[in-house]
């Protein structure tokens, strides 16, 4: 484990697995520069009932990352086009929006990270969020469109 954050819940809230099918992890497509959701845990179910009324939730991320030297190559080609076009070079914005054309390209030929797994635990009185806190930040905001809303606090 990474690291975990922690969260106080403020007033219960029920999940069940139905809850959690509307966000259903799958793996990346030609075109996804990355995908997330919740992820059968090892039992095979989507959420464990523990004792206390605890219940274990996993969620999924998987990502798909261009080779750096590929998106260098390609926006030096534009960036070459681009001077022999116009004169000059491209300002920051143009540079920019190239690279943002050339990732987009090149997410097809790109193959996907492996899946990367984070445990969640809801407790009647904490959400534990295994991960840093942007991650964490990822998961509570997919669990609370799952759930209506989590009502947590950051300890």
């Amino acid at each position: 484990m990474q690291s975990l954050v922690v969260y106080k819940l403020e007033s219960p809230v029920e999940v069940v697995a139905e809850m959690l099918e509307q966000k259903l992890f799958r793996e990346c497509g030609a075109n996804d520069m990355s995908t997330n959701g919740f992820h059968p845990t090892v039992t095979g179910e989507l959420v464990i009932d523990l004792l206390g009324g605890n219940k274990m939730l996993c969620f999924a991320t998987q990502q798909k990352k261009p080779a750096k030297g590929e998106i260098k190559k390609g926006v030096d080609l534009r960036t070459t086009q681009h001077i022999a076009e116009f004169g000059v070079p491209p300002e920051k914005e143009e540079i920019a929006a190239m690279k943002e054309e050339v990732i987009w390209e090149l997410l097809p030929k790109t193959g996907v990270d492996e899946v990367k797994l984070s445990s969640v635990l809801i407790t009647p009185e904490f959400v534990y969020v295994e991960g840093n806190y942007k991650k964490a930040e990822v998961i509570t905001d997919v669990l609370r469109d799952c759930l209506g809303s989590l009502p947590i606090t950051l300890i």
